[in-house]
C-alpha cells in the first residue's frame, strides 16, 4: 500500500509561499512603529521611576511619539503603492 500525499494541502502551502504580499516584519513602517512602542514603554517606566527628570522623560516620550507618527505615515504611503 502506498501513501498518496494530500495535494490540496500542498497546493495551499505553495499558494501561500508564492504570494506577492510582503512579510510585515520586513517593512520599514513596522520597524518604526515597533521601535516607537518599545521606546514609549521604556519612557513610561522612567516616568514612574524618576518623575523629577522632566526634560529627559519629555524628550524620550516625544521621540517615541514621533517614531509612531512616522511609522503610521509610512504605512499609509506603502498602502498607496
Amino acid at each position: 500500500m502506498t501513501l498518496k500525499p494530500n495535494t490540496t494541502f500542498i497546493n495551499k502551502i505553495r499558494l501561500l509561499m508564492n504570494q506577492d504580499a510582503q512579510n510585515p516584519f520586513k517593512k520599514k513602517s513596522f520597524k518604526f512603529i515597533f521601535a516607537g512602542v518599545v521606546l514609549l514603554g521604556i519612557a513610561g517606566m522612567r516616568w514612574i521611576d524618576k518623575p523629577h527628570e522632566i526634560i529627559y522623560n519629555s524628550v524620550e516620550t516625544l521621540l517615541a511619539l514621533g517614531l509612531l507618527a512616522f511609522g503610521t505615515k509610512l504605512t499609509k504611503d506603502e498602502k498607496k503603492k
